[in-house]
């Protein structure tokens, strides 16, 4: 029996920091570009239907523009070329900081013969996402009770 492929990353993380500052640094190129290695070039206009590009190493390169852009609530990317095609973040306020749930999909036109893809970018998530956070975190002022 075929390996089943999955279509689908879906990841959750937690941060201190409220719901708008992570949002914000998801749409930091200079904060991308720091935490997300090897994307390279990395570029994106912050507002709804801005172009984001970039270049991966491993895939090359990639061009997208925002879908939706809900600061502290919504954020979606959607490429066309090189990557997976819809990249979402949803912000959830939880307890005293943010549930991010991130869903990269559309892997069908990268997969390739490579079944292992989704892993890939699974990966990937886990190894940018605690850089972000940390910067997020760092640069957000306690709140005092």
């Amino acid at each position: 029996m075929p390996e089943r492929l999955s279509t689908i990353v879906e990841k959750t993380y937690r941060s201190a920091a409220p719901p708008q500052a992570v949002f914000a640094v998801l749409t930091d190129q200079e904060a991308i570009a720091a935490c997300c290695q090897p994307l390279e070039r990395v570029r994106i206009d912050a507002k709804s239907g801005g172009r984001v590009q970039f270049t991966d190493p491993e895939f090359g390169r990639v061009i997208g523009r925002i879908g939706e852009f809900e600061p502290g609530l919504r954020l979606s990317y959607r490429f066309v070329q090189n990557w997976p095609s819809v990249l979402t973040f949803d912000f959830f306020a939880d307890g005293e900081g943010t549930r991010i749930d991130v869903i990269h999909s559309g892997f069908g036109g990268l997969r390739q013969g490579r079944p292992d893809l989704d892993r890939t970018f699974a990966e990937r998530w886990d190894a940018w996402m605690p850089g972000l956070l940390e910067r997020v975190e760092t640069n957000v002022a306690p709140t005092r009770a």
